[in-house]
């Protein structure tokens, strides 16, 4: 069987968190993988979790503990991290002190999806 491997352009969503709540990553039409997401706790270590549309869970198991005055890598369900152009990708922290959030993806199947530098997310 032979092996494939795929050219992808490489980004990161960068969030700052301004409260403890629900925020929606809105999605610019375009299809992505979620690969690696880190996050950085100022306090505490109050869980933190991470859905697409639907309410599918990109966090492995759900909601996951973060660490005090640390970054820590959260790890990603390979089976639902495919991001298609209409989800919404959803974070949701149980403290403020869960402040900011970088979702390590990278383009869509293949390598026929490229990310603009330039594009915004809009995060509500």
């Amino acid at each position: 069987m032979a092996t494939t491997a795929f050219f992808s352009d490489s980004f990161s969503i960068y969030v700052l968190l301004a409260s403890a709540a629900a925020h929606n990553v809105a999605n610019p039409g375009r299809s992505l993988r979620i690969m690696n997401i880190k996050v950085y706790n100022g306090t505490g270590t109050p869980d933190i979790t991470v859905t697409k549309t639907g309410g599918t869970n990109i966090s492995l198991g759900g909601a996951v503990a973060t660490a005090t005055n640390a970054w820590k890598d959260i790890p990603v369900d390979t089976t639902a991290n495919t991001i298609s152009t209409t989800d919404v990708i959803t974070i949701t922290n149980d403290d403020v002190s869960t402040t900011q959030v970088i979702l390590e993806c990278i383009a869509g199947t293949g390598s026929t999806n490229t990310w603009d530098s330039k594009e915004t997310l809009t995060v509500t």
